[in-house]
């Protein structure tokens, strides 16, 4: 498992973007955070929620609803979206620094 790699969960149809470093592997669990296709009837915050792609799809980024997550559960990835590191991490910056 890496970091910025995408799942789909066994059971979902909502895929999640793994944010949890690999300085920390030793851990059963992934810190992972839903990314929802893009509709023009959600009402994002824009620098948190940031448009990601993936798969030649929109999604927008739902850092305030991630969960740890037991990686017996996660299965295998499904992709990655590690190209737009800086939007995520900008988005957490936002999110948990303010800035």
């Amino acid at each position: 498992m890496a970091q910025f790699d995408v799942y789909s969960l066994p059971g979902s149809d909502t895929l999640f973007v793994d944010l949890q470093s690999g300085a920390v592997d030793e851990y059963n669990t992934r810190l992972l955070a839903p990314l929802v296709p893009a509709d023009p009837r959600l009402k994002p915050l824009r620098r948190v929620n940031r448009e990601l792609r993936f798969n030649s799809r929109t999604y927008l980024f739902m850092p305030q609803l991630m969960s740890a997550v037991r990686t017996r559960d996660i299965g295998k990835s499904v992709g990655s979206i590690a190209d737009q590191r800086d939007q995520i991490t900008a988005a957490l910056d936002v999110l948990f620094l303010g800035i």
